[in-house]
């Protein structure tokens, strides 16, 4: 329920910003609008990440001109393969 009201919320808020962009490609604009999104987590944990990321897909497939581009994993912590190779002491690991 709360990942729902998450989604909608998000793309509500998308389609509200975007509607002064539509106007605008409706007049000939070449360029597409380019949107981005930072996520905390991976694009598919099931949670808020991937709530926004399928709102951001859903906004780029209805308004035309539209690009998505994101950045998943954000938190260092669920960088798994970066930590591995992190040469620092583990202290030091925990502060990143």
């Amino acid at each position: 329920m709360l990942r729902k009201f998450a989604l909608i919320s998000c793309v509500v808020c998308l389609l509200f910003s975007f509607s002064s962009i539509k106007s605008d490609l409706a007049f000939g604009a070449e360029k597409p609008f380019i949107f981005g999104l930072l996520l905390v987590g991976p694009y598919n944990d099931r949670g808020y990440s991937q709530a926004h990321f399928e709102g951001g897909e859903y906004v780029q497939k209805k308004v035309p001109g539209t690009k998505m581009i994101y950045i998943d994993k954000v938190n260092p912590a669920d960088r798994a393969a970066q930590n591995k190779n992190c040469k620092c002491s583990p202290q030091r690991r925990k502060e990143r």
